[in-house]
Parts: structure tokens; C-alpha cells; sequence
């Protein structure tokens, strides 16, 4: 009887062991999990800030273009000057219309840029609430099943 009680407090003990040892494997996953969410955080916030920056620099290329198209306007309406001023200005606009082009290339490039980065945020985002989702998951599984081995050692 008393070799009995003895072994069953070994085993009580030894299963409370494991339980801890679940515990804190657990607890280490959780932060594990914890921590890989603020780095998905951290670079949301980052890729936004480019976004914003980007779009910034967009702005200011279209008030630029918008500037040049002034420009290349008031060249334009002004058709009484000289021979002289008339081949410079025919100089101005070729240059200018080749500056808008580049503008408008340079535009249409930060527009993909941005769509790109925007993309691949709503594919993070996905793919951090999917990681969340399965973490979830496997946590409850687990909580079930160690529940269910206490239950049973306890009956």
C-alpha cells in the first residue's frame, strides 16, 4: 500500500512536470508568434511610410508637369515675337515636351511602384491573419488536448 501511494505521487509529480514542460513550451511559442507579429507591424508601417513617400514624390512630379505644361503654354501664346525668339522657343517646347514626357514615364513608374507595395501589403496582411488563424487553431487543439490527459489522470 505504501510503495502504491509512493508511486502514485511519482507519477502525479511526473505528470505535473510534463504539464509545465507543455506550459512553457507553450508560453515560448506564444511570444515566438508574439514577436513575429510586431516584425509584420513593424514592416506594414514601413512599407506605408514608402507608400507615402512615394506618393508625395507624385504629387510633386504632377505639380511639376503642371508647371511645364504653363510653361510650354505660354510659349506657345506667344506667337508675335522674332524670327529668333520664335526658334528658341520652338527649342524651349521640344524640350519641355521631352521633359513632360519623362515626368509622365516617371509618373506611371512611382504608379506601379505603389501598386506593387500596396499589393504585396494586402498579400501580407492575408498571409499574417492566415498564420494568426492556424496559431489559433493549433493553440486550441492543444489546450484540448492536454485537458483531455488531465482529465484522464485524474480519473
Amino acid at each position: 500500500m505504501h510503495t502504491e501511494s509512493t508511486e502514485l505521487r511519482r507519477e502525479r509529480d511526473s505528470v505535473k512536470l510534463e504539464k509545465n514542460e507543455m506550459f512553457v513550451t507553450m508560453t515560448k511559442d506564444l511570444e515566438e508568434e508574439r514577436s513575429a507579429k510586431r516584425q509584420i507591424q513593424s514592416e506594414l508601417e514601413r512599407n506605408d511610410f514608402k507608400v507615402k513617400c512615394m506618393q508625395e514624390d507624385v504629387q510633386k512630379m504632377q505639380l511639376k508637369l503642371e508647371k511645364k505644361q504653363a510653361e510650354l503654354h505660354r510659349a506657345y501664346s506667344d506667337s508675335n515675337s522674332k524670327e529668333q525668339v520664335l526658334k528658341t522657343r520652338e527649342q524651349m517646347i521640344e524640350n519641355l515636351q521631352r521633359q513632360i514626357t519623362q515626368l509622365k514615364d516617371d509618373i506611371r513608374t512611382k504608379d506601379v511602384e505603389i501598386d506593387a507595395i500596396q499589393k504585396r501589403r494586402v498579400e501580407d496582411d492575408r498571409d499574417r491573419d492566415f498564420m494568426i488563424r492556424d496559431e489559433r487553431s493549433r493553440t486550441g487543439k492543444e489546450i484540448d488536448k492536454q485537458e483531455k490527459q488531465i482529465r484522464e489522470l485524474h480519473t
